[in-house]
């Protein structure tokens, strides 16, 4: 059973196998989710809205 929050797309939801989320941070510049896997590990998502596009430069980093 997915009980994933509406805000996280059904892509991302399917492709890290999400089965439940949690929406913890509403910033000025993204969203954040604790979610739950199906192998039961958990993760962070971080979600940017157009305000924090800016960003983007940081994925490199992350890599």
């Amino acid at each position: 059973m997915t009980i994933a929050a509406p805000s996280l797309p059904a892509d991302l939801v399917e492709r890290w196998g999400i089965r439940f989320s949690e929406l913890i941070a509403d910033t000025r510049t993204s969203l954040v989710h604790r979610v739950l896997r199906r192998d039961g590990s958990r993760a962070i998502t971080k979600q940017l809205k157009p305000e924090g596009l800016h960003e983007l430069s940081g994925i490199d980093f992350l890599d």
